[in-house]
């Protein structure tokens, strides 16, 4: 029993085998078919490898900048009575 190796995976083909039980490829060295120099199948192509960027896991977060409300109207009620009589006392001396 005469064994090749498959041009496109690599496993054992037995000659009597028209293609690969594995991946289906056509065997070139099947008994039946006529000798050529050449498989008729070739590969496909690798693919490209498409790689996903890595995030620093030492890169500090940037927290979204949120202003509260609640603390500019409490800012207003203490700084705005602060602000004027600091002017009236300004303009008496």
């Amino acid at each position: 029993m005469a064994t090749h190796e498959c041009p496109n995976c690599g496993s054992i083909l037995d000659l009597k085998e028209p293609t690969c039980p594995y991946c289906g490829a056509p065997n070139p060295y099947y008994e039946g078919s006529a000798p050529s120099k050449k498989p008729k199948y070739e590969p496909p192509a690798p693919r490209p490898q498409t790689t996903v960027p890595q995030q620093n896991p030492q890169a500090p977060v940037k927290q979204p900048v949120s202003f509260s409300v609640a603390v500019f109207i409490i800012l207003l009620i203490f700084f705005w009575p602060a602000a004027i009589i600091y002017i009236i006392v300004k303009s008496i001396k």
